[in-house]
């Protein structure tokens, strides 16, 4: 998920961080499953009691490569409401890529870049999965 910045029209090339620069999250296969282990355990404090989530996709367009590897776009808006009084909402853009797989889905994601709306996260934490 890497950060933006906002730019003016001239510079908006430099809006959104390129791989390897300033991410709010940059999680390899293996950091996820330690995100996961974490949120599950009952020990993730920002979880506990567990916010209330909805996640809406929308516009879900798919491009399938000679390989047919699949390059799929889509917007995102992610609704968390914690507790009593808090609540926040993550609004983007999502671009995976999906690999052909023997398994029950038939795919794999094999990347993913995630890109918020907001230039600046307002949460206290990003606890949810995008």
């Amino acid at each position: 998920m890497p950060t933006r910045n906002t730019r003016t029209n001239r510079e908006r090339a430099k809006e959104i961080a390129a791989r390897g620069e300033g991410a709010h999250v940059d999680d390899d296969i293996e950091r996820l499953r330690g995100r996961i282990r974490r949120s599950t355990s009952g020990l993730a404090w920002s979880e506990e009691p567990p916010s209330r989530t909805r996640r809406l996709l929308s516009n879900i367009r798919i491009r399938e490569r000679d390989t047919g590897i699949l390059d799929v776009r889509l917007n995102f808006w992610v609704y968390r409401s914690r507790l009593e009084r808090h609540q926040d909402w993550f609004v983007g853009e999502r671009f995976d890529v999906l690999v052909p797989d023997d398994g029950a889905y038939g795919y794999l994601i094999a990347d993913r870049k995630i890109v918020l709306e907001q230039a600046t996260i307002l949460a206290p934490n990003i606890s949810v999965f995008l």
